[in-house]
């Protein structure tokens, strides 16, 4: 279930609407009032909309491309390159 109650002024308490945190993330209501989105593995930002570049860091080596997947990164070894990061010779 992706909504929650959130603590308001004079002992009143507020409902966030359902899907505020998208499809990857969870509403958590914060003591003294207020929410945050607790986001699944992979995915960022205030509301778990963004994907986390796992590319940003070039893993790929000697030439590799990078693809991005959620959680995890591909690389696509140039010619006489192998393994998950390309650091192996053919």
């Amino acid at each position: 279930m992706d909504s929650c109650t959130v603590s308001a002024p004079l002992g009143s308490a507020i409902m966030v609407p359902s899907g505020i945190c998208g499809d990857h993330g969870m509403c958590v209501g914060l003591s003294g009032g207020g929410f945050r989105c607790s986001c699944e593995a992979g995915y960022t930002g205030q509301y778990c909309h963004e994907n986390i570049n796992d590319c940003k860091v070039n893993p790929c080596q000697n030439g590799g491309t990078c693809v991005d997947k959620v959680s995890s990164f591909q690389c696509i070894c140039k010619e006489g390159w192998e393994g998950e990061i390309c650091a192996t010779s053919k």
